[in-house]
């Protein structure tokens, strides 16, 4: 009948359930799926017979836990247990006797601050003083003392002061910032236990560029043109933080002469106290080359006067010491320096100098020096924005030299031609320092009044704050 349910429909079987009453089902509606034919039995030598795969596993037994190499990877070896299970402490001591190094699983065994007396031994090894204690290389050791920290007094004409030994930032009271370029800074700071408030300029770079080698170097020129004639003297050298190191030099209170150009509205210098400047610098590199140090940096930020006419050449982070013997030679390119002073031969990828060379180098900084004090300008680079690294160095090596330019009626014929005379392309007829010297621009000049005019230049550009 119409909507009449059979007996197994959902509602009389769960009335039955509920009476506990037999349930009927009704049978299954589709067939059994007929049944495949029994599989061809194969021979025992075929490849896919089951004995034969038995065979083949047998070869490579399965193990549980994970793979690890202990000694070569030629002999690898199993290691039982669940995965990331730390080494045992045999495994260890075994590889760091092999390596003959520490385990690795220590790494912080490798930046551990090594012992006193290890630091003692390697000084003693290496014959040198450690820069972390200042050094009296510069001055005469203090008889009392071997390692005391010897600073001499600005102000006054005693015999050199003997501090404690070791010198630190706070024994310094800074007065200000003299100044400063990419890397470096200068502080004009006066040393609190001096009796007579002896001032000093005090040189940091902003971040450790070379570390300890670098700082080695450095003391090594130091030492080398320490008590020469026309350079500034550095009294002892420290390091701050235990990263960057302090050179402790002199102060020249005239400041640079790019300074002085500055402060002279971009006006340069007289004809008479150019020549002064000229002799000083002749009279600071002939002194330098005869130690076996070439500058390679110099320009009108590195030369110093002070208020009475004195001239005196600063910075030497980028000097090199010549080897001795024949044919030994000194990274000459462009590095950290002011390209606009270098010589062509120095424009070169990798330039390497010889000792003629290198000092004909700075032969063609100084000409360059000259030049941009009479003019007021670096005459390599007038417009700074406008040419780049690379176009500059293309002019250097492949345009005309700098000279004083014709229509100057001021120059004088001595001028011009000392000029001339350093800034030749090739370093074969580049003039040397001692024909420099005698030049009539220099040789033939009126000292008295060259020197009257030179302090008079550098005493208008200074105020109080500079005294």
């Amino acid at each position: 009948m119409p909507g009449h349910k059979p007996s197994s429909s959902p509602d009389i079987y769960l009335i039955k359930r509920t009476l506990k009453l037999p349930v009927t089902r009704p049978p299954h509606s589709k067939q059994p799926p007929p049944t495949a034919p029994a599989p061809v039995p194969l021979p025992p030598s075929h490849p896919a017979s089951p004995k034969m795969k038995t065979k083949a596993k047998a070869k490579k037994p399965k193990r549980k836990g994970r793979r690890v190499h202990c000694g070569s990877m030629e002999t690898p070896q199993w290691r039982e247990g669940p995965m990331g299970a730390p080494p045992p402490t045999a495994a260890v001591a075994v590889l760091g006797e092999v390596d003959n190094t520490r385990p690795i699983f220590f790494p912080h065994e490798f930046f551990r601050p090594r012992a006193p007396a290890a630091v003692a031994r390697d000084d003693e090894a290496e014959g040198t003083k450690p820069i972390l204690a200042p050094h009296e290389l510069f001055h005469h050791e203090a008889p009392a003392a071997a390692a005391a920290t010897v600073v001499r007094d600005e102000e006054s004409d005693e015999e050199p002061i003997v501090g404690i030994v070791g010198l630190e930032m706070s024994d310094f009271q800074v007065i200000g910032e003299l100044g400063g370029g990419l890397y470096n800074v200068v502080y004009k700071a006066r040393l609190r236990r001096c009796p007579h408030g002896g001032v000093f300029a005090l040189k940091t770079p902003y971040y450790d560029l070379g570390g300890r080698e670098e700082d080695e170097a450095v003391a090594a020129v130091l030492r080398r043109v320490e008590g020469l004639e026309h350079v500034v003297r550095c009294h002892a050298m420290f390091r701050r933080n235990e990263s960057l190191r302090v050179a402790v030099f002199e102060h020249m209170n005239g400041g640079s002469l790019d300074r002085a150009l500055y402060r002279r509205g971009g006006r340069g210098l007289p004809e008479p106290a150019l020549a002064e400047v000229a002799a000083a610098c002749l009279a600071a590199l002939r002194g330098l080359h005869s130690r076996g140090v070439v500058h390679l940096h110099l320009n009108p930020f590195h030369i110093l006067a002070d208020a009475d006419g004195n001239i005196k050449i600063c910075d030497f982070d980028d000097a090199k010491i010549i080897p001795p013997g024949p044919g030994s030679t000194v990274y000459s390119g462009i590095g950290f320096g002011s390209p606009e002073y270098m010589s062509p031969e120095r424009c070169a990828p990798m330039a390497m100098a010889g000792a003629r060379v290198a000092r004909a180098a700075d032969v063609w900084s100084l000409g360059i020096t000259v030049l941009h004090l009479y003019q007021g300008y670096c005459p390599a680079r007038p417009l700074p924005s406008k040419r780049t690294l690379e176009r500059l160095s293309y002019e250097i090596s492949h345009g005309e030299p700098p000279s004083v330019p014709d229509e100057d009626t001021r120059a004088s014929i001595e001028l011009r031609g000392f000029v001339s005379a350093c800034l030749q392309k090739c370093v074969c007829t580049r003039a040397t320092v001692a024909e420099l010297l005698n030049h009539p621009f220099v040789a033939e000049r009126d000292v008295a009044e060259s020197r009257r005019v030179l302090k008079e230049v550098i005493v208008a550009t200074m105020d109080k704050d500079d005294y």
